[in-house]
């Protein structure tokens, strides 16, 4: 969908729906949820509560080394996705264009 959105709608801002990130993540890191209560309320904080770029990248940092999740995490690879174009040090890569092109990962569901 993303490819079609971008190749027949290149102007177009395409963010991610936070229902579908929450419903993922309860699929993708339930580990996380069921090693550690306060991993769900981490992430909600990352999802509901910063409304500044910095603010949401230092609660994202700090919920990523809290909970110790690998590098090969679906949360990175959420993160990537949602924040090309930010600039977040090397935890951030610049993603194919024909992908999801959004500034911040939760500041626009």
């Amino acid at each position: 969908m993303t490819k079609a959105i971008s190749l027949t709608m290149p102007e177009t801002f395409h963010g991610l729906c936070t229902w579908h990130i929450r419903e993922n993540a309860l699929r993708h890191v339930n580990h996380l949820y069921q090693r550690s209560p306060k991993f769900c309320s981490d992430f909600e904080a990352c999802i509901d509560l910063h409304e500044e770029e910095s603010e949401f990248f230092s609660a994202w940092d700090g919920l990523l080394v809290e909970h110790n999740v690998p590098d090969d995490s679906w949360l990175h690879t959420i993160f990537r996705v949602s924040t090309c174009g930010s600039q977040h040090g090397n935890a951030n890569q610049h993603v194919n264009a024909d992908q999801v092109n959004t500034l911040g990962m939760f500041n626009f569901f």
